[in-house]
């Protein structure tokens, strides 16, 4: 790890992080010695993927169930985070999408205070995933001009193509492991990383928006 690494460590949340680009990046983050939230929907499917990272990995990642589409779950997942940390510096909404485009808020404010905004009760993130590229860019856009008062940054960033079992392992595309290194950079995003915010890019090409 370097110096500047260790300066600030983080607090990160990778939702759907039980398998996929998600669980490869919840790996390579725990590898960097930050405290990562592997996250999924199913409880028996995080603690195996908890259980498998500890024992092939020797890595104590933590484990929260939490479903983005369920208002309830959202808030439990918070209330535990904000008591065992006191903060969410990062959260990399990598739930399930058929475009696999990951969306990163870096938070690096007080949980307390911004985590109704980083993970909205409206169901904000669930409508930029299952809508169109356009809809996805308008949400980002919409969200990061309402949050940058609040040093939040949003940032859209696609891996290339991969191969998961969202697309039947179709050959031809990166691997897991190979997509997630893309989103480390974004996910570790620090208070001195001025206008790094309301971007979209594809490995490492920016595309306008």
């Amino acid at each position: 790890m370097t110096a500047a690494e260790n300066q600030y460590m983080r607090i990160i949340l990778v939702t759907g992080s039980n398998t996929g680009i998600g669980y490869d990046l919840v790996r390579l983050l725990a590898e960097k010695s930050h405290t990562v939230y592997l996250s999924s929907r199913n409880e028996a499917a995080g603690k195996d993927a908890q259980a498998k990272l500890k024992q092939e990995h020797v890595l104590d990642v933590k484990f929260v169930q939490l479903d983005i589409t369920d208002i309830a779950l959202v808030r439990v997942a918070k209330e535990a985070i904000e008591k065992a940390e006191g903060r969410l510096d990062s959260l990399v909404n990598n739930a399930a999408s058929p475009r696999g485009y990951a969306c990163i808020l870096n938070v690096s404010t007080l949980m307390a205070s911004n985590v109704t905004q980083a993970a909205p009760g409206s169901g904000m993130h669930v409508i930029a995933y299952n809508t169109s590229k356009v809809a996805m860019n308008s949400y980002s856009i919409a969200l990061a001009k309402e949050l940058e008062q609040e040093d939040i940054k949003v940032n859209m960033i696609s891996p290339g193509f991969i191969s998961t079992k969202l697309n039947s392992y179709a050959p031809g595309g990166k691997t897991t492991a190979e997509g997630a290194s893309v989103l480390v950079p974004w996910a570790l995003l620090g208070p001195g990383d001025t206008g790094k915010t309301c971007q979209f890019w594809r490995g490492d090409e920016q595309l306008p928006w």
